[in-house]
């Protein structure tokens, strides 16, 4: 491993649209976990939809029997715990935003592994297995085969395009 090994996909779709992960996730018994935690424990949602007044766009999403070794960082300044996203086994989901005028980027990133002093540590290999399966069903359920700025898109977000909506990264 070169400690810096990590997947992404990237894609385009409504918020609405987003809902179609929860069923991959009750497929493999995986959780959502929000941002911010008051205490150090994961913060558990009952979709990657859900929102609350202090949610965070991004989510993590994590395979049920590796939920106890997601770890924790306090932001003292703040007064939060937010997961320490290398060494947790998760993926992270940045949800999809949308206005009148643009939509922004998904994405599903997971870490492979991590770098601890001098040894590299393997996540578990479910993990990889849990985003492998995302990604597949996103491809096989919600995804067209057209692609606009690195990202494949969604029906909906094809017809948010054409309706003259704009496409955005960040």
């Amino acid at each position: 491993m070169t400690g810096s090994e990590s997947r992404q996909f990237n894609f385009f779709c409504l918020p609405e649209e987003a809902g179609v992960l929860d069923k991959a996730l009750e497929r493999w018994r995986a959780r959502t976990l929000l941002l911010p935690c008051r205490e150090p424990q994961p913060r558990l949602a009952a979709s990657v939809l859900s929102v609350d007044s202090e949610c965070w766009l991004g989510v993590f999403l994590c395979p049920e029997e590796l939920v106890s070794g997601v770890r924790f960082r306090l932001v003292e300044e703040q007064g939060y715990y937010v997961i320490d996203q290398i060494r947790s086994p998760v993926v992270e989901f940045a949800r999809p935003f949308k206005d009148s005028t643009i939509l922004r980027r998904s994405r599903l990133y997971v870490r492979c592994g991590y770098w601890e002093e001098d040894r590299w540590n393997d996540h578990p290999h479910q993990l990889l297995e849990f985003y492998d399966s995302l990604v597949a069903a996103l491809r096989s359920t919600l995804l067209t085969k057209q692609r606009r700025l690195g990202g494949l898109l969604s029906a909906g977000a094809v017809e948010f395009e054409r309706r003259g909506g704009v496409l955005s990264q960040v």
